[in-house]
């Protein structure tokens, strides 16, 4: 009997200290998230009243001091780089050790100090990425993008091609609103589980969504280079529209031009089942007055964005905390979802690169690409547009974008034009390098390292970096290719 009602108080207690856990952990992740909103709005009203950055000026090159903080800085970077290039998973600590080795060596030396890390801090570029993301993880709770999914395969996917224009566009249109991972997450299970019963190559469906999400993310501010774009030079948010929307569009007909023509697509199609056998359920939408308060509240944000000055990092974290508070969705759950692994990776980037400009590294950078350019400014454009293609492949969106863009603003100044077509081309540069393997793209990078079993145990076609690469090289290519052309001509008409 004692052993008895010992093994029952043992239960009771373990049950006990568990739900405690659970009660401390749900605690600290809503304390966490009210901090994180409190103090980005905190900074997005201080920006109506203080200037927005302090740019110090680099160490000039001749002077010895100078010469030892580009070496230094190099260093510091190419170290950085190659850590975050072999792994992803520790690259919060590998960039924090990185920031803290240029913030020594620059107040060391002289270039850098705490006090010119902390304003290169973009805070708005992080309210946006934190309230894209929030509004992202509650629309995906409304089970919306699933049920469109559904009703479009079911009534107008009749071959494998039409299947994959369809499912493209769906990647599409939800990444001209919505966190392209979230839109990615929702999607590949629906991809996996159609491609199986139908017995094809899930690959060239998922290369496809994954370039079509890409390009829905850059033609709108969505992206995040537009969006560092749009905090860093205040470009209106109509222009990013007008500009990259149809270029965009003109480069997903190219993909499907491609992938029509396509061996893998073609073959999977002859021997594939026909479309009536395939069974998909019945998926209704969740919460569908959340839909109709998304509509208002976007409608209104993209307003405020067109017509207003107010500081856009401000308004998103309004419209994402008005969806969140009046959604009647669990806070709970919602507050469980949202990650901070890159949010920390982005502040951390601010920092990083804010030093690496302050030692006058990439001022050395843009005049050797002067001197590679004979001086001209529509070949220099082009040359840093090519070479942040190529340096987005190794390196993902976000650091690239944080190091090239004081070189675009910098060939900006010597054409001394207010069209802002110098940024496109940064913007479409990037945008092609995502394509080309699963390293530059980050909504690849959920296949690379996410790995979830429904993957491996629903297809034998390897999803992998080499894999993935017979597409999107070609991809890359060609879309880096009408980008030049659509750039040029902008820079010839300007």
């Amino acid at each position: 009997m004692e052993n008895n009602s010992s093994t029952i108080k043992t239960s009771a207690d373990y049950d006990l200290n568990f739900k405690f856990k659970q009660f401390k952990q749900f605690k600290t992740r809503y304390g966490l998230f009210y901090l994180v909103f409190a103090t980005l709005f905190i900074f997005c009203l201080g920006h109506l009243y203080f200037s927005k950055y302090i740019f110090p000026q680099s160490l000039p090159i001749e002077t010895l001091k100078g010469a030892v903080a580009q070496l230094l800085s190099l260093k510091i970077i190419l170290v950085v780089f190659l850590f975050l290039y072999r792994g992803n998973h520790q690259k919060n600590i590998m960039l924090f050790f990185g920031t803290l080795a240029i913030i020594f060596c620059g107040k060391f030396i002289g270039f850098y100090s705490l006090t010119l890390a902390l304003q290169k801090i973009n805070i708005t570029a992080l309210s946006l990425f934190f309230s894209i993301n929030l509004i992202s993880i509650i629309m995906a709770e409304t089970k919306c993008l699933d049920f469109v999914a559904h009703k479009l395969i079911g009534r107008f996917a009749n071959s494998a091609f039409s299947l994959f224009v369809i499912l493209c566009l769906l990647a599409y249109s939800f990444s001209l609103s919505s966190d392209r991972l979230v839109v990615m997450l929702l999607l590949f299970p629906i991809t996996f589980n159609i491609t199986e019963k139908l017995k094809l190559n899930s690959l060239p469906f998922i290369a496809g969504e994954i370039i079509a999400a890409n390009l829905g993310a850059n033609s709108t501010v969505i992206g995040v280079s537009n969006t560092l774009i749009l905090t860093t030079l205040h470009v209106p948010f109509i222009l990013f529209i007008n500009y990259l929307l149809p270029i965009c569009i003109i480069n997903l007909g190219i993909t499907f031009f491609y992938f029509y023509y396509s061996r893998t697509l073609h073959k999977a199609a002859s021997s594939m089942p026909p479309m009536d056998l395939l069974d998909l359920p019945n998926v209704k939408v969740k919460y569908p007055w959340v839909l109709i308060l998304f509509f208002i509240i976007m409608s209104t944000m993209i307003s405020l964005f067109m017509l207003s000055t107010i500081d856009p990092g401000l308004i998103a974290l309004t419209a994402s905390f008005t969806l969140f508070f009046f959604c009647g969705i669990d806070k709970g759950r919602i507050i469980r979802k949202i990650k901070y692994d890159n949010f920390l990776f982005l502040l951390l980037l601010f920092v990083f690169i804010g030093g690496i400009e302050s030692s006058g590294l990439l001022k050395t950078v843009i005049n050797i690409i002067t001197y590679m350019a004979f001086g001209s400014p529509l070949l220099k454009m082009l040359l840093l547009m090519w070479f942040a293609c190529f340096v987005t492949i190794f390196f993902n969106v976000a650091p690239t974008t944080i190091i090239f863009l004081p070189m675009f603003m910098n060939i900006s100044g010597d054409i001394g034009s207010d069209e802002y077509f110098v940024f496109w081309a940064l913007s479409l540069g990037i945008c092609s390098g995502q394509m080309a393997t699963l390293r530059g793209s980050t909504v690849a990078s959920l296949l690379e390292m996410g790995r979830n079993q429904k993957l491996e145990k629903s297809t034998s076609h390897v999803i992998n970096f080499v894999s993935y690469s017979k597409f999107g090289f070609p991809i890359m290519y060609f879309h880096l290719l009408v980008s030049t052309i659509y750039v040029t001509f902008l820079f010839l008409i300007k």
